[in-house]
């Protein structure tokens, strides 16, 4: 019958190492911290934290303080970049009778022009970013260290 047991056994769920899946509410603490994690897993990007000054993949583009950084030096960039804007022409042939709000809603393309601007170049002091709950007391004191600056 049960692998040689005249009868199947039974235990209590406190007697197995079995996990549980516990199914009572968030508390706001808890919210929070899955807030924070989706928000990390959203915006850290693995592959350009990982860089390291003296290895031999480094170029001068990669360093923060480069004018060319952040531009695309990589093959495989420019493919991903060719492959989405192949598939946007033709989400915007196959909608073309759909109106513009409406293929907005889904994909949009803006094209930038990069202008050389001194006396910008001069008076700029860098990035102020700031990490933040959405809780309102966060959002007024982010916006107090803002306008310091």
């Amino acid at each position: 019958n049960g692998l040689g047991y005249d009868e199947i056994l039974t235990k209590q769920p406190g007697e197995t190492p079995l996990i549980t899946l516990d199914e009572t509410p968030l508390d706001d603490e808890e919210r929070e911290m899955l807030a924070l994690e989706t928000w990390y897993d959203e915006v850290y990007d693995e592959e350009d934290q990982n860089l390291l000054f003296d290895d031999e993949k480094f170029e001068p583009r990669d360093n923060v303080f480069d004018e060319d950084y952040g531009a695309s030096s990589s093959k495989k960039t420019a493919s991903i970049e060719e492959k989405f804007m192949k598939e946007f022409e033709l989400f915007e042939r196959e909608s073309a009778g759909e109106t513009q709000e409406w293929r907005d809603q889904f994909a949009t393309v803006k094209g930038f022009d990069i202008r050389d601007d001194p006396e910008g170049q001069a008076v700029f002091r860098g990035h102020l970013v700031i990490a933040c709950t959405p809780s309102e007391e966060d959002v007024e004191l982010a916006e107090k260290i803002a306008l310091r600056f």
